[in-house]
């Protein structure tokens, strides 16, 4: 219900581990800073900062979430999921029902309502955030297979469409293989 107006949206780039330290420091330095994590894979580095988060999770993550994390009670932030219907499925453990969240639509783009990227953007629009900083969205280097060049495409075209809305301004913290994104560095703001 409280708009923020800054986020990191988090992704599962090996990035995340390497510079975790920088990360917590930079969440520790600005409280109202929101955490949107896209994807389950690095919930669990981040289980004990104060900063509000959100963990997006489509298709099988409630899965991963659930064998990376065995103490539900553990969750600070509030898990969010696809529109109604959703094509991958989606299966909400009991003990995260009470903090789960369906969003009503993903408005900014058509690619896909069942991309993390897509999910954690969206989040990010309806809690009112104004600055994105994207971490750990590395980009898959030299050899790839079907699967993350499907992977890169859409994403690629999801972060096209976010530069065509005026009313954000996102910025890539960490080196990435994406085209058409603004970087600055993760350690002007630790």
């Amino acid at each position: 219900n409280k708009p923020f107006n800054k986020a990191i949206i988090l992704g599962g780039g090996e990035s995340v581990s390497v510079h975790e330290v920088a990360i917590h420091k930079m969440l520790q330095n600005d409280p109202n800073l929101v955490l949107i994590h896209a994807g389950a894979r690095n919930i669990n580095k981040f289980l004990e900062i104060e900063n509000k988060q959100y963990y997006t999770l489509v298709g099988s993550e409630s899965d991963k979430l659930t064998n990376s994390i065995k103490d539900f009670s553990n969750l600070k932030g509030i898990c969010v999921y696809p529109p109604f219907p959703r094509k991958m499925g989606t299966q909400i453990p009991n003990e995260l029902i009470d903090i789960s969240y369906e969003l009503s639509s993903i408005n900014f783009t058509s690619v896909s309502e069942d991309s993390p990227l897509a999910l954690s953007i969206q989040t990010a629009i309806d809690i009112g955030v104004e600055k994105l900083f994207f971490i750990g969205f590395d980009g898959y280097k030299n050899k790839i297979n079907r699967n993350q060049l499907l992977i890169t495409k859409e994403n690629q075209k999801i972060l096209d469409d976010l530069n065509e809305l005026t009313n954000i301004d996102s910025l890539f913290l960490l080196p990435t293989e994406y085209k058409n994104v603004k970087l600055s560095s993760l350690y002007n703001y630790v």
